[in-house]
């Protein structure tokens, strides 16, 4: 149903893909594997017409595509939901899911047509978005469950996936991967990249696996073991991606008191307490209100009730984050594009942000002190290319998410928030983003740890805070026995004992 021959792209000196093959067949589904930097991405984009190759040849159903183009993609079949969301935040979810289809017409919906395809496809996917939601009042997860919602109203013939799941928390991952399971029987073709190897092992029939831009192995799903796919895709075995638990002092200080924190219907009377070395998670379901709860923390989201205290000092009510960072307390948030980073700006000026030490009297940056400040970061980080000069802006998402966790590190602080820190990252970057955290507590710091992947919960946190429905339900040890428990009060399926 899909083949892609030969295909070969460079930016630059830089060599993406180098003679790339790969064959999806119908009703198959093809997951494809590999290091941020690998190719994956350029490689589905331009089987979507989204990219350009500068050699090969795109066929779908037998049939090339007469140009590498998204619209003769479109007409040819294809659909693609890409890693980096693509929805008009200013429109509403019916807008977006109908932008470019033929029920739009001259900027207008023909509004009911829409409305009856677009409840249709909510009730064969399951999964349902209010249709007259504005997209920017939507979270993280349901921006991605819209992506996916768009590309299912055109009855793909393949249908494209980039990182479908890694922003959803467990339930609604398996609700996807089910979907795919369906769509599959019914003979679409499914083809998508998943950082999740248990995931790729679980879901797909086929798997390819790339590095460095060509293509190591191509085949069956079951003949794969995670160590297996690790090894290929990285060149070398990772035995672990969690180093052991060192656990803070036993008369370790307490460096967050968190009392009684209201915001709206969304945060309710949540109390918590960090001390110093220690790495607390966040656990619970999307929405269940772990992310608003660390805004209110960092000064975000501004609550209604409830004090912080931090390291000591005197308690107060957030209001401003500059006020939490000169307390001591640093987030690094789940966006990291739209809320971290400047991706117009170089690593050593993203690096620099929050450190005024880097620029003179009147505030100005001074490059000598910026290249320094970063070149240190960079080699601790292991940031690629180590150029102080690189723009944030071409760097992997790995990469990304190092300059992010490293600017705020970079401030010494006495709590670290990081919400979501390895979401689309590949196993490689995690590894280093693992380390980077489990040192940072090693050296002193409090670390709250949000994650919708249990397993890095389970792996890094000494404790686990399961939160529902705006409140704090449970609190566990961070013992991998612990899961059925964790699970249970996140899902409110029973009442769990403290």
């Amino acid at each position: 149903m899909l083949e892609l021959k030969e295909i070969e792209k460079t930016y630059g000196p830089a060599r993406v893909l180098d003679c790339v093959d790969l064959v999806a067949r119908p009703g198959q589904i093809h997951a494809v594997v590999g290091e941020n930097g690998a190719g994956k991405s350029t490689l589905v984009k331009i089987a979507a017409g989204l990219v350009r190759p500068d050699g090969g040849q795109v066929l779908v159903g037998g049939k090339p595509l007469r140009t590498a183009t998204p619209r003769a993609a479109r007409e040819a079949g294809v659909a693609i939901a890409t890693q980096e969301l693509t929805c008009v935040p200013a429109r509403t979810v019916l807008e977006n899911v109908f932008l470019g289809h033929s029920v739009a017409a001259v900027g207008s919906l023909r509004r009911s047509s829409a409305t009856r395809r677009f409840a249709e496809v909510c009730e064969e996917s399951g999964f349902s978005l209010p249709a007259d939601a504005v997209v920017s009042d939507l979270s993280i997860a349901d921006q991605q469950i819209l992506e996916v919602l768009r590309c299912l109203v055109r009855r793909p013939k393949v249908l494209i996936l980039d990182e479908p799941t890694s922003s959803l928390d467990e339930d609604r991952a398996d609700r996807l991967r089910i979907l795919l399971r369906r769509l599959s029987e019914d003979g679409t073709t499914v083809v998508f990249i998943s950082h999740f190897l248990n995931e790729v092992l679980e879901t797909a029939d086929w798997v390819t696996v790339m590095r460095d831009g060509n293509v190591v192995s191509s085949g069956p799903t079951a003949e794969e073991t995670e160590s297996s796919l690790i090894t290929k895709m990285v060149g070398r075995s990772l035995s672990i991606l969690y180093g052991d638990k060192r656990p803070p002092a036993v008369d370790a200080d307490t460096v967050l008191e968190a009392d009684d924190v209201w915001w709206g219907s969304t945060v309710r009377g949540v109390s918590l307490r960090l001390r110093k070395g220690e790495i607390v998670g966040l656990a619970g379901l999307v929405g269940a209100g772990r992310s608003e709860f660390a805004r209110c923390l960092a000064g975000a989201a501004k609550p209604d009730r409830g004090t912080v205290r931090i390291a000591g000092n005197p308690p107060t009510r957030p209001r401003h984050p500059g006020r939490m960072i000169d307390a001591g307390l640093v987030m690094v948030p789940e966006d990291r594009k739209g809320q971290g980073l400047v991706l117009g700006r170089t690593i050593a000026e993203n690096l620099a942000l929050a450190r005024p030490e880097t620029a003179n009297r009147f505030g100005f940056a001074l490059p000598g002190r910026l290249e320094d400040a970063a070149r240190e970061w960079i080699r601790r980080a292991d940031i690629r290319p180590p150029s102080p000069d690189a723009m944030v802006g071409q760097l992997s998402g790995g990469n990304q998410q190092k300059v992010l966790l490293s600017k705020w590190l970079a401030c010494s602080p006495q709590v670290l928030i990081a919400d979501e820190p390895t979401r689309g990252v590949d196993v490689g970057a995690k590894v280093a983003i693992h380390a980077m955290i489990t040192e940072a507590a090693a050296s002193g710091i409090g670390v709250l740890l949000i994650s919708s992947e249990l397993e890095e919960l389970l792996g890094l946190a000494h404790r686990i805070v399961v939160f529902r429905k705006g409140m704090v339900v449970d609190e566990v040890e961070g013992e991998v026995t612990e899961r059925e428990r964790i699970m249970t009060a996140a899902f409110g399926a029973a009442e769990v004992s403290s």
